[in-house]
């Protein structure tokens, strides 16, 4: 598609069904291949799904879609996904829908004319193109298997042609593959093994989720990441069910090509399926749907003498109804020992074929597995109990949007509405997680991992562009000890929770946390992971993220480590770099690459002087122009009696920047600078023209209440008691003008968190500190009985199920197996990270809730929003559900109620109740700390 930008305005939306007449029809054209939108990342250039034609063909092989009087509801249909595509869920349902009517329309999938080429073509772009924003939506990825299984098969094959097409025009091709075949069998192939994470067919080898250690550079070449983590719906039962006859089917062609005679050729392809069967098994037997693969396996095997010619009576006859009664014994034993539908009819089935085989082994066995049988029945019902997969956890059913932001025009009732059922799905999921990782099946060390990691999968298939869901994955993997349950060992596994944060970058490459995430466990296990190390090696992390999606908060992370590894010089032309990268907001610039902060009019107080005002020789290495100026004596852009305060430049010189997509520029970035130059490199005067270069730049900067504190607290150490004052005075003029919240204190463990992670800029060494004292701060703020670590709520907030012998809830259960820190990071990480950088001054508009007792929504208009929010798109979504979710724990839902009923009550007000029906006040220390909040 081109590249022509994305900025025209969403159509009006309208019913848009294919199959009835629409209340509102608008008639469009259908757009150019120039006029099509600029698209988002999609799937990496490795990945099996860019086999597939990822761009829509146009226009449509079908006339009834260019012309007539449906057309225009399959234009509109087109036109909404191409404005929104990773957004407008009913617009892909349509479209897939009529694409589907479409395919089952064609008579034959294997003929070789030209149109239905074309349309299978055009076919298979809506599914790639879906797919490139899509990438793990189990419904079609089963459906786009099947067309690509059937359209891959041959003469004599199930759903095969009945004669031999093959494009060479006369009978010259007998006996040949069609070349579209060809293509849909490597297709195929592909997608599986992208799906599935099958990396070898002949043998099952299934690809492994951890990254090779990466090789050193050699000849000034740049490390990159080799490898990517695949296997993301190994846990879907339909796509096994279609690899097993894929295989039967490659089995069966393997025989035919060796001529083995039917007797061999049977045995061959029995063992091949049996193989594929096992494989399945050992990824989704024990999953959502898994009754779906047992059953099959079942059912293959029983049919294995059906249309055998051993004759009845002799040794061959009888060594394979041996070997069939084992393999049936076999797999009823073992899936008995499985929670899963229609477990109790299998049970009694398993019960009568014993009983058929001989009764004395019939009681012996039953003996034996009637208690796994009860344990796994159990488990069952438990599970429906913590949570349903259809209705509250919607798998198979919800495609991965993004999460919910609050737009300009949208209704408020309908932006509280979908963050409420955003927020309910994300709780139940975590719940989800949390429950497997208690091992309910008390399964062993190895499949309690693969039941684990499974449950993360399923997860990321829903909520995929949700930064959390990724964070949590990886610190399970990072975590987990070798009995599979997370533990907070001193030997971790960052192989695997590097690939896990690089697939989540791919998917979400606007999210600087999980850049940063990766990079912190580069640099602490970078020994583990390469050649060189965890210093160069998280700078590298850092630099790819830049290049892909420069923010300001991805360049102040990248200048702590380049001062910490490279040293001042280097760390200054970040500083430089970033100010040339980034875009202010009065930028008209935006999305184009483009800023004018470098050599703009304004930059000097206008004595001619060359003198740069940070006080460095060159805020960038790689320019060597002139940079900005500053007189000779310290001048403030707070100074009261110079009429040019904050005023903007009148002109400026824009340099144009590879890249198509760059951030906004905050005052954290000069905050953060600043910090650098006062404490690390023991500057204060060249801070405090940093802070007055940002004044100077952006007015609005004094309406940040924390950027003139922090100000304000370097002027009182130099004692310059006037530009204090004047600064003050014109930042509370500038605050009431403008309604903006006034600053907090900030509490002692945020001071001593904040001083931590200022000595680890500086020394490595402090990085372990820094983490002791963030385990103790949130242990005391919070604490096992106030937040509840398996939603990553609070306690009380929501109804707990009660699990195991104890009856205890899965919270207690999880601090009791692994402690309360570990448990709380992996369900609140990325929470916990979002708090450490605001105690920084790095994330927000710096104004910190230090306990859950001044829990407040504060709800600001977009503008504001993208001002404070140093990061990308979706870490501005994920600020928004962090302060949604304290609105709703603390029950402050701006006076007009989410809803009525006794399951939306607030902690407190349950808590409430209950001692009012009681009739006596709190007696234990969760209910003492929920009367107090």
């Amino acid at each position: 598609m081109g590249d022509s930008g994305g900025g025209d305005p969403p159509h009006p939306k309208a019913a848009i069904l294919l199959g009835g007449e629409d209340d509102v029809e608008i008639d469009e054209d259908l757009p150019s291949q120039q006029q099509q939108p600029r698209q988002q990342p999609g799937p990496s250039g490795s990945s099996g799904l860019s086999l597939l034609l990822n761009q829509i063909i146009m226009p449509s092989p079908y006339p009834q879609h260019n012309s007539g009087p449906t057309s225009s509801r399959f234009r509109n249909a087109l036109n909404r996904v191409l404005q929104q595509p990773d957004k407008d869920v009913e617009a892909w349902q349509a479209l897939l829908t009529e694409v589907n009517t479409c395919y089952k329309n064609i008579p034959n999938v294997h003929a070789a004319d030209v149109e239905t080429q074309n349309k299978l073509d055009w076919i298979e772009s809506c599914y790639g193109h879906f797919f490139r924003y899509f990438p793990y939506s189990p419904t079609q990825a089963v459906t786009v298997v099947e067309m690509l299984l059937k359209q891959s098969a041959r003469v004599g094959e199930e759903n095969g042609p009945l004669v031999d097409y093959y494009y060479g025009g006369d009978g010259s091709g007998k006996n040949k593959v069609p070349k579209r075949a060809l293509m849909c069998e490597q297709k195929l192939q592909g997608v599986l093994q992208e799906w599935l994470g099958i990396a070898n067919f002949e043998t099952g080898e299934m690809a492994t989720l951890a990254a090779p250690h990466e090789k050193a550079a050699t000849n000034g070449e740049e490390e990159k990441p080799q490898h990517r983590a695949t296997g993301i719906c190994s846990w879907v039962v339909e796509l096994w069910l279609l690899f097993v006859k894929k295989t039967t089917r490659d089995a069966m062609r393997a025989a035919e090509v060796e001529s083995q005679a039917m007797e061999q050729r049977t045995l061959h392809t029995r063992e091949a399926t049996k193989q594929a069967f096992e494989l399945a098994l050992s990824h989704c037997g024990f999953g959502h749907n898994n009754h779906l693969i047992w059953v099959s396996y079942l059912d293959f095997v029983k049919g294995w003498n059906k249309d055998s010619e051993l004759t009845p009576g002799t040794s061959e006859h009888a060594a394979a109804t041996q070997q069939q009664m084992m393999q049936l014994r076999s797999i009823y034993q073992r899936l008995v020992t499985h929670p899963m539908t229609g477990l109790d009819q299998l049970w009694h089935e398993y019960e009568a074929w014993e009983r058929n085989q001989s009764e004395a082994l019939a009681v012996a066995f039953n003996q034996e597995f009637s208690p796994k049988y009860q344990h796994a029945r159990t488990v069952y019902l438990e599970r429906n109990r913590v949570y349903n997969k259809e209705t509250e956890l919607q798998m198979g059913q919800r495609l991965a949007v993004p999460p919910v932001r609050r737009e300009d025009g949208k209704d408020k009732d309908e932006y509280v509405g979908q963050m409420s059922e955003e927020l309910r799905l994300t709780t139940a999921w975590k719940k989800r997680c949390s429950y497997e990782r208690t091992n309910p099946e008390r399964v062993s060390n190895s499949e309690l991992v693969v039941r684990i990691r499974t449950s993360y999968k399923e997860m990321v298939c829903v909520l995929a562009r949700h930064p959390e869901t990724w964070q949590m994955w990886a610190t399970y993997e990072l975590f987990r000890n070798a009995g599979g349950s997370a533990s907070s060992a001193e030997v971790a596994t960052p192989g695997e929770a590097v690939s896990v944060l690089q697939l989540g970058q791919e998917m979400i490459p606007s999210s600087i946390l999980l850049v940063y995430e990766e990079a912190r466990i580069v640099e602490l296990y970078g020994q583990q992971l390469y050649e060189k190390g965890g210093g160069s090696s998280c700078l590298r992390v850092m630099e790819r993220a830049l290049e892909r999606f420069p923010t300001t908060l991805g360049f102040v992370l990248y200048q702590q480590m380049v001062r910490r590894y490279k040293g001042i010089r280097d760390a200054r032309a970040v500083f430089g770099r970033a100010r040339r990268v980034l875009v202010g907001p009065g930028d008209s610039s935006m999305g184009n690459g483009v800023t004018g902060e470098r050599g703009e009019e304004g930059d000097t107080p206008g004595d001619g002087t060359e003198t740069d005002p940070t006080g460095m020789e060159a805020m960038d290495t790689t320019s060597s122009q002139s940079v900005e100026v500053a007189p000779k004596e310290r001048w403030l852009a707070t100074n009261k009696l110079d009429p040019l305060i904050g005023a903007p430049s009148s002109q400026s010189k824009k340099t144009q920047q590879d890249t198509s997509i760059v951030g906004r520029i905050t005052w954290h970035l000069y905050a953060a600078h600043a910090s650098m130059e006062h404490r690390m490199n023991r500057s204060p005067e060249i801070a405090s023209r940093v802070y007055e270069l940002g004044l100077r730049r952006h007015k609005h900067f004094l309406t940040k209440a924390t950027y003139v504190m922090q100000y304000a607290e370097l002027l009182l150490e130099l004692a310059d008691t006037m530009n204090l004052r004047a600064l003050m005075t014109r930042a509370v003029a500038a605050c009431q003008a403008s309604s903006a919240p006034s600053s907090s204190l900030v509490p002692l463990w945020d001071m001593a968190l904040r001083f931590e992670m200022i000595c680890s800029g500086a020394d490595p060494a402090c990085l372990g500190n820094v983490g002791t004292i963030e385990r103790q701060r949130r242990e005391t703020m919070y604490g096992p009985d106030l937040e509840d670590v398996a939603t990553g709520g609070f306690v009380g907030a929501s109804d707990t199920a009660l699990i195991g012998a104890q009856k205890s809830s899965i919270a207690e259960q999880l601090v009791r197996a692994e402690g309360y820190d570990l448990s709380s990071n992996i369900v609140s990480g990325l929470g916990r990270t979002v708090d450490v950088l605001q105690v920084m001054g790095l994330w927000g508009s710096g104004k910190f809730k230090s306990t859950i007792r001044k829990k407040t929504h504060e709800a600001t208009d977009a503008a504001t929003d993208s001002e404070d929010m140093p990061g990308g798109e979706s870490d501005s979504s994920y600020q928004l559900r962090l302060e949604f979710a304290n609105m709703i724990a603390s029950g402050d839902d701006d006076g007009e109620g989410l809803g009525g009923g006794s399951r939306s009550l607030t902690a407190r007000q349950r808590m409430q109740q209950q001692t009012v029906g009681g009739g006596a006040g709190p007696t234990t220390a969760i209910m003492l700390a929920i009367q107090q909040m």
